[in-house]
């Protein structure tokens, strides 16, 4: 099991056991497209299936104190030899919600993913109007490399998505 421990919050991989914490929250989420659609809430089964991808990861991000669930993140498919991956996260709206608390969880990872796992470029995909998502990712140090124009149709919609990127170079603590 993957655990990441930061200074106010943990970082973890989701067990067959947290399904019905992370469906009830998901369900009841406004947050993020991804919480609602991405990867699928509809169901136990789509979550578990979810869980069960050799490929990615799925993590929950938890406040360190009371272990209440903040937030969700896919990790992967990691891509040797390109030392390459793909990061989704999403972070919920909570009281004591700061920048500061927004950005220690993506950091962990990233730390993570550079600096013990050796890759060399992280890569994350924001729908247009995750404009909040988007911010944060340029705090980060992610560049936009991209988009997809009309790439994804939901609910009789079509959402372009964009791409960012970032090297470990250009990755600061």
């Amino acid at each position: 099991m993957t655990e990441f421990p930061g200074k106010t919050l943990t970082i973890r991989s989701v067990k067959p056991t947290d399904i019905p914490q992370v469906m009830s929250w998901g369900q009841g989420s406004t947050e993020s497209f991804f919480l609602l659609n991405f990867p699928l809430m509809f169901n136990r089964d789509d979550l578990a299936r979810e869980l069960d991808h050799k490929d990615t990861e799925l993590l929950i991000i938890e406040n360190k104190s009371d272990l209440i669930p903040l937030g969700l993140c896919k990790l992967g498919p990691l891509r040797m030899p390109e030392k390459q991956t793909q990061l989704r996260f999403t972070i919920k709206t909570y009281p004591d919600y700061s920048a500061e608390k927004a950005q220690e969880a993506p950091k962990l990872l990233l730390d993570y993913l550079f600096n013990k796992a050796g890759l060399t470029k992280v890569q994350a995909y924001t729908l247009e109007y995750e404009k909040e998502y988007e911010f944060l990712l340029k705090k980060l140090g992610f560049q936009k490399e991209g988009a997809y124009q009309h790439h994804f149709f939901h609910k009789e919609h079509y959402y372009s998505v964009n791409i960012f990127g970032l090297l470990k170079e250009d990755f600061i603590l």
